[in-house]
């Protein structure tokens, strides 16, 4: 069960935060990519489409890496993103991190590059968050 969705201002500082630590250029791409990023919040947030917290992580995390609405660090926040999200649910720490360590680069990096379809995250994040 879902009882709390990342905020627009959180994600922000959140990806302000990981430019500042790694570098790239810190911002929104455009005004189309804004519009991105809150249908992206807006639609975690629908049940009928994402019933549960994997199906609401996969659109997180895979929205962000696609849409590229950042200037730099899409991947970087996007897994950001979804761990942060986890743990405003209750996914301990160290679940959030496991899953950087055992998932996050080769599955990013993956989504990005296309060798990933999206139900394939789904089962990956699924069968992580089950373990």
């Amino acid at each position: 069960m879902v009882n709390s969705y990342i905020t627009k201002e959180e994600l922000l500082l959140l990806h302000h935060k990981s430019i500042k630590r790694f570098g790239g250029l810190d911002g929104i791409k455009s005004p189309e990519h804004e519009g991105l990023i809150d249908s992206c919040l807006s639609h975690i947030q629908n049940d009928d489409y994402y019933p549960d917290l994997e199906s609401k992580s996969v659109h997180l995390y895979w929205s962000l890496i696609k849409n590229h609405c950042f200037e730099d660090g899409n991947k970087r926040i996007a897994l950001r993103a979804v761990t942060f999200f986890w743990l405003k649910n209750g996914i301990e720490y160290d679940v959030a991190n496991s899953f950087i360590k055992q998932h996050g680069i080769s599955l990013t990096e993956g989504i990005a590059a296309g060798k990933f379809e999206k139900n394939q995250v789904f089962s990956i994040i699924q069968d992580f968050l089950k373990s």
